[in-house]
């Protein structure tokens, strides 16, 4: 026999189990969140010009160096290199929360080089000096690839 209570039952769940499969498969496409503020970028941009001026003035030590003049590699690494750290923990502190510990860690070893190489001048040890600057440069190098490129 032919009952209705039966088939409405049926339909009312294939039509839940269409409804379900539809929703399910739809996806709501939502804009990501910018990762940076546009401050934070400027922030990030003008300091990241900083660095790259700082990095030029960088490449003064080896020649320094090779001439065993100690006296004007101190005095770089006292004076316009003295902000390196500064500016790069400013860029760390402004970065995505899963690069601010990596850059941080990498401005305190280009730190700890930029001493290594002022103790080897102090020192007047050409050796180190150049490893100094070599270890400085990589580790400065793995920093700046921590930053977002510009847009």
């Amino acid at each position: 026999m032919f009952n209705p209570e039966r088939y409405r039952s049926f339909i009312s769940l294939a039509l839940a189990i269409v409804a379900m499969f539809i929703v399910g498969c739809s996806s709501v496409s939502e804009e990501p969140t910018p990762a940076y503020t546009p401050d934070q970028i400027a922030l990030i941009e003008q300091y990241q010009t900083d660095l790259e001026g700082l990095r030029t003035r960088m490449g003064e030590i080896p020649a320094l160096i090779a001439q065993k003049d100690w006296t004007n590699v101190r005095n770089l690494v006292h004076g316009p290199l003295g902000d390196l750290r500064f500016k790069m923990l400013t860029i760390a502190k402004n970065l995505s929360s899963s690069d601010q510990t990596k850059a941080r860690d990498l401005s305190g070893e280009v730190f700890k080089y930029l001493v290594a190489v002022d103790a080897a001048a102090q020192d007047q040890n050409q050796e180190r000096a150049f490893a100094g600057y070599d270890q400085l440069i990589a580790t400065y190098k793995q920093f700046i690839d921590t930053i977002p490129e510009r847009s």
